[in-house]
C-alpha cells in the first residue's frame, strides 16, 4: 500500500494530512486486512488509530460491502465503555480509512515473546477462558441492549487474556475492559441461557432455562487464522443462539 497521509516521504517532505486533520506518527501493527497507524487528531487534540484497509481490498466490492455494514452497526451500538468508539469511515483516493479511540496498551507479540521466554504461562483454565471472554463480547455486540451476558468460572484467573483481547479488537470491540469474574460474583442473576465451553456434565451447576456445551477446540497455542477460525465458529453459534431465543437482530 502507499505510504500513509501525514507521513514523511523518502525525500522528506510532508505528504498532506488524512481529511486535513490526522498527521500520522507511527505503525502500531499490520494484519492481513491493512495496516493499523497513531495518529494525531490536530482539530480536537487528541491521539487516534487509523485502520487503512489495503488498496487491493479497496477495489472488491463485497469487500467495501461488509466494511460498510459493520461500520453502521458499530454505529448503532453506540457509546460503551467495552467497545472501541469508531470516529470516522474516510475513503481517500480509493482507499477505506477507519478512525477509532486509541488505547494503549501490551501488545500480543510482547505476551508471546514473554512466553518464549518463560515468563508468562497460561494454564488450561485461562485457555479455556478465551473462549467464554470472546463468547462474552460477540453476544453484546450481536445483541446489542437486549442482552446482558457475562463470562465467569470456578477458578478465575483475574485477567483477560491478551489474545482474546487483539482478536475481538479487529471487530472493533475493547476486550480488556471486561473483568474476569467468579461464579459466586453471578450468582442470583435468572439466565434464559447458559453455555459451558467442553466440560460437559462435570461444570459446575449454573441455574437456567437453557443449557448448551459447545466443545470448541483449545486456542491457547493456535497460530492467527486458527484462532480467527474459532472466533467466527463462535460468532456464528453467538448469532443463531440469540436468533432462537427471539432477541432482535
Amino acid at each position: 500500500m502507499s505510504s500513509a497521509p501525514g507521513a514523511t516521504t523518502p525525500t522528506g517532505q510532508k505528504e498532506p494530512l488524512l481529511q486535513g486533520r490526522y498527521r500520522i506518527t507511527r505503525i502500531l501493527g499490520s494484519g492481513g486486512m491493512g495496516d493499523v497507524f497513531l495518529a494525531d487528531d490536530l482539530r480536537l487534540s487528541r491521539q487516534v488509530a487509523i485502520k487503512s484497509i489495503k488498496r487491493e481490498f479497496c477495489k472488491m466490492d463485497e469487500v467495501r460491502k461488509r466494511i460498510e455494514r459493520e461500520c453502521v452497526m458499530h454505529a448503532q451500538l453506540g457509546a460503551h465503555p467495552n467497545i472501541i468508539a469508531l470516529f470516522d469511515r474516510i475513503d481517500d483516493n480509493g482507499q477505506i480509512h477507519l478512525v477509532m479511540e486509541y488505547v494503549d496498551g501490551v501488545t500480543l507479540k510482547d505476551v508471546i515473546d514473554r512466553a518464549r521466554n518463560g515468563e508468562l504461562y497460561l494454564t488450561w483454565r485461562e485457555s479455556t477462558s478465551i473462549a467464554c471472554q470472546v463468547l462474552e463480547a460477540l453476544a453484546r455486540m450481536h445483541g446489542g441492549v437486549h442482552v446482558e451476558a457475562h463470562s465467569a468460572g470456578s477458578r478465575p484467573s483475574g485477567v483477560i487474556n491478551p489474545k482474546a483481547v487483539r482478536f475481538m479488537a479487529e471487530l472493533g470491540y475493547d476486550l480488556a475492559a471486561h473483568g474476569s469474574k467468579s461464579l459466586d460474583e453471578i450468582a442470583g442473576i435468572d439466565f434464559d441461557a447458559v453455555i459451558t465451553m467442553g466440560c460437559g456434565d462435570s461444570c459446575p451447576w449454573v441455574p437456567a432455562k437453557r443449557r448448551e456445551d459447545w466443545a470448541l477446540p483449545d486456542p491457547k497455542h493456535m497460530d492467527d487464522e486458527a484462532y480467527r477460525a474459532v472466533r467466527d465458529d463462535i460468532a456464528a453459534r453467538v448469532r443463531r443462539l440469540l436468533a432462537e431465543l427471539g432477541v432482535p437482530a
